[in-house]
């Protein structure tokens, strides 16, 4: 029993013990440069609020107001200037519809695309616009997009 506890269980806790460090690292990390942003645009505290409130229905075991709080999240971070967390949010509701580009998230598919398009990754915004299009083809402004 002693060399189970020892060859097994014990790196399995001090593995845990790391990856949880890693995990709130990463999480201290992420809320130190959110308060960066936050404190260079007007109403940053109000919106860094919000995304606090938002976070929360992430872990209150309702998965049901999950991708309305990560559009929610989504959309604060891109006003805050956090391009790449808004993006990782977007892609996440996309990945929990199982990627299916229907009409219920065009405006996922069109924020994708906007990001991209701001980061001037031209290849990327037109695939995300492209996708939209397919799932709406009434939404003009992607047509618009498309064409600058």
């Amino acid at each position: 029993m002693k060399n189970i506890i020892l060859k097994i269980i014990l790196p399995l806790v001090a593995f845990g013990g790391i990856a949880g460090g890693v995990v709130c690292y990463r999480i201290y990390s992420e809320n130190k440069k959110l308060e960066g942003l936050a404190a260079k645009v007007e109403n940053g505290a109000e919106h860094l609020r919000q995304i606090k409130e938002e976070e929360k229905k992430l872990w209150d075991f309702d998965s049901t107001n999950d991708n309305e709080a990560r559009f929610n999240i989504a959309v604060l971070k891109n006003i805050l200037g956090d391009k790449d967390g808004a993006l990782k949010e977007y892609l996440a509701i996309l990945s929990a519809s199982g990627g299916k580009t229907d009409e219920k998230n065009t405006k996922v598919l069109n924020n994708i695309a906007d990001i991209y398009q701001d980061k001037m990754e031209w290849g990327k915004a037109e695939e995300y616009y492209k996708k939209l299009l397919s799932a709406d083809p009434q939404f003009i402004q992607a047509y618009r997009n498309l064409g600058n």
